[in-house]
């Protein structure tokens, strides 16, 4: 359930919507030359105006209103989108969907078995609140092959450190469907594996 937040509240006209920084009586109460209400005015002028943003560093706003940090959310948001699709593509191509039943090979002990994909993990955390974006690895093979400008990396790289999401790979879930042979060990029922790992063709061949 979402947390209720109620909205501010005027200590000055008592109205809702606003505080008394941004209280439009206080303004008109200045326009019209009250000393009070021009010295508040005044020095809320002064605040903002030595306020320092936590994001760019740059005095005159804080991070909310930071146009920085706007338009490299926008250079963030083009590089996960591709990553998203260069994934979906790659699914797409393999037949990898859930449901489908492969046939995994465990590099380990080349024990090789059937098995059915019972989810495509797209986000992680509790709950599944958090996306899953560009592995590093994603990312510097990216920068090799010029994918992006070095003004889309830089604003990436720069938003990816406030950014809520986690740098996770996409993950498939598989169920063994003909005895044993998944995971780490070769002894499990089930396995997690990273979509980088997943599509290897040497690995992975999807029957079904």
């Amino acid at each position: 359930m979402a947390r209720y937040r109620r909205s501010p509240r005027c200590s000055w006209c008592y109205k809702e919507g606003h505080t008394k920084n941004h209280c439009p009586e206080i303004k008109k109460a200045a326009a019209e030359g009250d000393a009070w209400a021009i010295r508040k005015v005044e020095e809320q002028k002064a605040r903002v105006k030595n306020r320092q943003c936590s994001y760019c560093h740059k005095k005159g706003h804080n991070k909310r209103s930071c146009p920085k940090l706007k338009s490299d959310k926008a250079l963030y948001e083009q590089v996960v989108q591709t990553f998203h699709k260069e994934r979906q593509e790659v699914m797409s191509d393999k037949g990898i969907t859930v449901g489908s039943l492969i046939r995994w090979t465990n590099q380990t002990h080349k024990l090789e078995t059937i098995a059915m994909i019972t989810k495509i993990h797209t986000k992680t955390g509790k709950k599944d609140q958090y996306f899953r974006v560009p592995t590093w690895d994603w990312v510097n093979q990216a920068r090799v092959h010029n994918k992006f400008s070095e003004e889309v990396m830089m604003g990436y790289n720069r938003y990816n450190h406030v950014a809520p999401n986690v740098n996770d790979d996409i993950g498939v879930s598989i169920q063994s469907m003909s005895g044993t042979g998944l995971g780490y060990w070769g002894n499990d029922d089930t396995a997690h594996i990273e979509m980088a790992h997943f599509i290897r063709g040497t690995v992975v061949e999807v029957v079904s």
